[in-house]
């Protein structure tokens, strides 16, 4: 696991069965609805829980040792997943700047991570975050940073599709991360 740490840690683990799950999930994903969200091309972010539950239980059933670990690393004991979905870039989409905690006041920290699987990705297109290096990833890599971290996907000038599943959760007490 590589850590980069400045304010706070970003952790990149990768997922050791990707290989196996890619063409899987990719299929289920297919199979669900999405719209166009914020720059994103398609995405499932607005859809009913019933419409993600097939490719998120099997993705979440590898997943899971990576985030125990993590929370464990954090010396914290549990996490309780809050929200999950994916999105998909193709040529010219892209995420501008954002947190994952809405409300949050200026003095306070949530007590959440956010988590980005990267299931499909071209080179240069992942995430980034304000006042960090640019980063390398590759395909199957888990990214898990704190949910206010403000963070961006760059514009996608590549005819690669990227597809990533993104989750967040809650750990610990607010302004403990």
């Amino acid at each position: 696991m590589r850590e980069i740490q400045k304010s706070t840690s970003i952790y990149i683990e990768k997922l050791s069965s990707h290989k196996y799950i890619k063409n899987t999930l990719l299929e289920m994903i297919d199979k669900c609805s999405g719209k166009p969200l914020h720059g994103v091309s398609k995405t499932n972010w607005n859809e009913p829980w019933e419409k993600r539950a097939e490719y998120w239980d099997y993705f979440f059933s590898f997943v899971h040792p990576y985030i125990t670990n993590v929370v464990m690393r954090l010396d914290k004991t549990d996490f309780k997943v809050v929200n999950q979905w994916y999105q998909q870039y193709y040529k010219n989409s892209k995420h501008d700047w954002h947190v994952h905690f809405l409300n949050q006041k200026d003095d306070e920290k949530p007590n959440g991570l956010a988590v980005v699987y990267f299931l499909e990705l071209s080179d240069g297109l992942g995430t980034e975050f304000i006042d960090y290096p640019k980063l390398d990833y590759e395909e199957g890599d888990l990214v898990i940073f704190p949910v206010y971290l403000p963070h961006k996907s760059p514009i996608n000038l590549s005819n690669n599709r990227k597809t990533v599943i993104t989750f967040n959760i809650n750990i610990g007490e607010k302004n403990d991360l």
